[in-house]
């Protein structure tokens, strides 16, 4: 008979406390940017996962955050390209 046992929720700060959350969806950001991969948040954590900067744990907690960052980032990169013209 196989016995479960209670799992203990993570106390404390996502992140390494030197660094801050909002700095670190801003890194996740511009590396989805980079990527071309905020469109779907699967793509996001493969992506995130694939440069091995982050935990992964971090990774799952932050990557919706992350994606509209980076949606944010974009369209603010495309507005100050029409402006131009």
């Amino acid at each position: 008979m196989m016995r479960l046992v209670p799992f203990a929720l993570v106390n404390g700060a996502v992140v390494h406390p030197s660094v801050s959350r909002r700095e670190l969806v801003e890194q996740m950001a511009k590396d989805l940017v980079r990527f071309e991969a905020f469109n779907n948040e699967n793509d996001a954590i493969r992506s995130l996962m694939w440069t091995q900067r982050y935990s992964a744990y971090d990774i799952v907690v932050l990557a919706p955050n992350a994606c509209q960052r980076a949606f944010s980032l974009t369209c603010d990169i495309v507005g100050k390209e029409m402006g131009r013209s």
